[in-house]
């Protein structure tokens, strides 16, 4: 490594960081390049001062790109802004706005600079470290987006967590660790169908087992019976830490019998155990939890960092984690845990077969099962620290039911459909910009894996690589856009199909053939369709929140799938210089006219009502559409996961891009 290299690295992540910040402030605020000049003038009457930069492409879907901004004062001239500076200027102007003290921002600017270093020393590991080798397709991807949501300012931000922490914990880093297990006797333990003290003969397999304590028996180490053996091998275990250091431990600590294996997140682990007064104290000083450390084979974070992955489990974990990862501490609630269980069952009652007769290559990833340490009252541990998002007032467990609050230990089980050779793809993955690979065959930096793919793959067939980047858009559609807007429109279903929770299977050619959903804490069922769910499966929404007005899911699903995959998608291959950004933006339309057009002439009683066929109407009309506002989301400093679903995130009206593509 040379002396330049970190340098080098900060600057990169410094430019990422402003054209987010300047993409940001123009969709939030709906200003617009001067059409004349390709320039964007920011005024910033709190601090007396402007922005100017150049616009070198100009997206109708606001993926610009921009040469350095440079400020501008009355009395002298004009001198480059980086990254801080500019953060802290419009943080001001927003703080100012809402007539709240300058101060107010600070949190919000403190996680902007944190996301820029924190990219900074991803780009640096992958310099001296190289790229990981040997790892699986769906590993390798979910290890790619290094630098986060293009449209959010901290994208990056993981406040709280130590550089040597995330050179373990990241996926960027290509981290991995053997997770940290705990023995809850069964009084403390809640589960997916019964809280595990209570199962009855319904709930059991053979044996009295329950089947959610039968498979953490299993992935601790084997069945938890005694004289039981049997654990997985580790896979690429790293000789420079074996285990016994902090990425393992022994491999068969003592579980006691009749005590339920629980796993959790190292980091969060220590968090919870640091101290005499945490929120596990009492459960651990009287032995009803016990602190068994950390032992078994390495698990691989994925891009949201707190699910973990193995090619050889059936089963993906997400785990309570309470970093604040950009706005939100990913802690689990019982909430989330329960609606993800129903889900499930919605789907495996007959919602997923119906969606796959209409739409075969499109796939819901279950979480069926969760488990989570709670108190005997089946209430989580109330002596809470606000550090971890635990429940202890009114704001730290969304509204003051600690009965549905954040769990400090707790994990969601997930059906894990991708195995070692499995080309699965998050958009994510695909349209982050990647300053670590050198510059393409057409000589482009930073271009994002889609890109490059597409350009490898019009060098090799001699084809124009805009036509087949129209063609794989198409397709992309077909396999993804095209079932998520159709489980809304024939079921009453939306999703929170963003970048980061919807992926796209790649043939060995690169061309999507299959989609697919992830998380199931982001379903909403409309109201319009809430009997037919109940008929489907009785007792569906009972003590849940997950029926919302129409209006509501409709704008949840023109932000989540078009304005934040859809356009992003359009967006990234324009601004890469790989495709007509409109001319996609016109399949788009042309995708959803034709679904308009089904919807319309199929008014019986198995069409879609009219209130849900606005989506249609909205997309292809409105002049603007609702976008979440994620500067000023962070700047006001709302934890995403906290509170009504209707007021977790600010959104604002952004021009509609489609409307530039229309005939």
């Amino acid at each position: 490594m040379t002396a330049d290299q970190p340098t080098a690295a900060a600057t990169v992540a410094d430019d990422l960081v402003t054209e987010t910040l300047l993409r940001c402030w123009l969709r939030e605020t709906g200003a617009r390049p001067d059409a004349d000049t390709h320039t964007i003038d920011i005024g910033l009457p709190a601090s007396g001062l402007s922005i100017r930069a150049m616009v070198t492409h100009r997206s109708p879907s606001g993926w610009h790109r921009f040469t350095q901004p440079e400020l501008v004062s009355p009395a002298g001239t004009p001198s480059p802004v980086d990254a801080g500076l500019l953060a802290t200027l419009l943080v001001r102007e927003i703080t100012a706005e809402q007539g709240l003290p300058a101060a107010h921002g600070t949190e919000a600017l403190g996680r902007i600079i944190d996301s820029a270093r924190r990219i900074a020393a991803h780009l640096d590991a992958r310099r001296t470290v190289g790229h990981p080798s040997a790892v699986p397709p769906f590993l390798a991807a979910e290890q790619a987006s290094l630098t986060g949501h293009p449209f959010h300012p901290a994208a990056a931000s993981r406040q709280g967590a130590s550089d040597e922490a995330m050179a373990v914990y990241s996926p960027e880093r290509a981290g991995y660790f053997a997770l940290h297990w705990f023995a809850a006797h069964p009084s403390v333990v809640s589960t997916s169908g019964v809280p595990a003290a209570e199962g009855g003969p319904a709930a059991q397999l053979p044996g009295g087992r329950h089947p959610v304590t039968r498979l953490l028996a299993e992935l601790f180490g084997g069945d938890a019976s005694p004289g039981a053996t049997g654990r997985y091998r580790p896979i690429e275990a790293d000789p420079s830490a074996p285990p016994g250091t902090e990425r393992g431990g022994p491999p068969d600590p003592h579980l006691p019998p009749g005590y339920v294996p629980v796993p959790a997140h190292p980091w969060q682990a220590r968090e919870l155990t640091d101290g005499a007064d945490g929120p596990l104290a009492q459960l651990l000083a009287d032995r009803r939890l016990i602190d068994l450390g950390r032992s078994g084979p390495w698990w691989y974070p994925t891009s949201s960092l707190r699910t973990v992955w193995r090619p050889d489990s059936r089963v993906m974990l997400k785990l309570s984690l309470g970093l604040r990862i950009t706005n939100s501490r990913r802690v689990l609630h019982l909430g989330e845990l329960r609606l993800a269980e129903m889900i499930t069952r919605l789907v495996d009652a007959g919602l997923g077969a119906a969606l796959t007769a209409r739409h075969p290559d499109f796939h819901l990833i279950g979480e069926p099962d969760w488990v989570a340490v709670t108190r005997p009252d089946r209430r989580p541990p109330s002596r809470a620290s606000d550090r971890l998002g635990i429940p202890g007032s009114a704001e730290a467990s969304g509204g003051g039911d600690a009965g549905d609050g954040a769990v400090a230990l707790a994990t969601a089980i997930r059906t894990n459909p991708f195995g070692p050779t499995d080309r699965a793809v998050s958009m994510a993955a695909l349209v982050a910009p990647r300053p670590d690979r050198a510059a393409d065959s057409r000589g482009r930096s930073r271009a994002a894996m889609l890109p490059r793919l597409l350009t490898r793959l019009a060098d090799r067939r001699h084809e124009p690589v805009r036509v087949l980047a129209e063609t794989w858009f198409e397709r992309y559609l077909t396999v993804l856009a095209a079932p998520v807007l159709d489980l809304y429109l024939q079921f009453g279903v939306g999703v929170e199909a963003h970048l980061q929770n919807t992926l796209v299977t790649l043939d060995a050619d690169g061309w999507p053939v299959a989609g697919w959903y992830r998380d199931s804490q982001g379903y909403y069922v409309a109201a319009s369709a809430a009997s037919a769910t109940e008929r489907l499966l009785t007792g569906f929404a009972t003590n849940l929140d997950v029926i919302f007005d129409d209006e509501l899911v409709t704008e949840r699903i023109i932000y989540y799938l078009f304005v934040n995959n859809v356009f992003a998608a359009a967006g990234a291959l324009g601004a890469a210089g790989v495709a007509n950004e409109h001319r996609l933006l016109g399949r788009a339309r042309d995708l959803l006219s034709r679904m308009d057009s089904d919807a319309r002439s199929d008014r019986g009683p198995a069409g879609p009502p009219a209130v849900r066929r606005r989506l249609l109407a909205t997309l292809l009309t409105s002049p603007t559409l609702p976008s979440k506002g994620n500067l000023r989301t962070c700047v006001d400093g709302r934890d995403e996961l906290i509170g009504p679903v209707a007021t977790q995130s600010v959104y604002v009206q952004i021009p509609n891009p489609l409307l530039e593509a229309a005939p």
